[in-house]
C-alpha cells in the first residue's frame, strides 16, 4: 500500500472537506438560485404558468422559504435535510 496511515488519514480528511466544501457551495447557490427565480426578473414558467394568485402566492413563499434555508444554513444541512426540505415541497405541486 502507498503511504502512512497519518497520510492515508490526510488525505481522507482533505477529500472529505473538499466535499462537504462543494456541497455548502452548491446549496447556496441552488438557494440564490430559488430566491432570484421568484424575486428576480428571470421567473420561471412554472410559477408564471399558475392562474390563481392565492396558490401561486404559496408556492413562490414556499420557493422562497427553501431558498433562504438553503442559503442561510448551507453548512449545517446534509444530504437528507436537502432532500426533506425538497420533499416538503411535493404539498404544492
Amino acid at each position: 500500500m502507498y503511504g502512512t496511515d497519518d497520510s492515508r488519514q490526510a488525505l481522507k480528511a482533505a477529500q472529505s472537506k473538499y466535499l462537504r466544501d462543494v456541497l455548502v457551495d452548491s446549496l447556496g447557490f441552488a438557494g440564490a438560485k430559488m430566491t432570484r427565480r421568484v424575486v428576480g426578473i428571470a421567473h420561471v414558467a412554472d410559477l408564471e404558468s399558475i392562474t390563481d394568485q392565492d396558490v401561486k402566492a404559496q408556492c413562490e413563499r414556499a420557493a422562497l422559504k427553501c431558498g433562504r434555508r438553503l442559503l442561510m444554513e448551507a453548512e449545517k444541512l446534509s444530504i437528507q435535510d436537502v432532500k426533506n426540505v425538497a420533499e416538503s415541497l411535493r404539498a404544492f405541486a
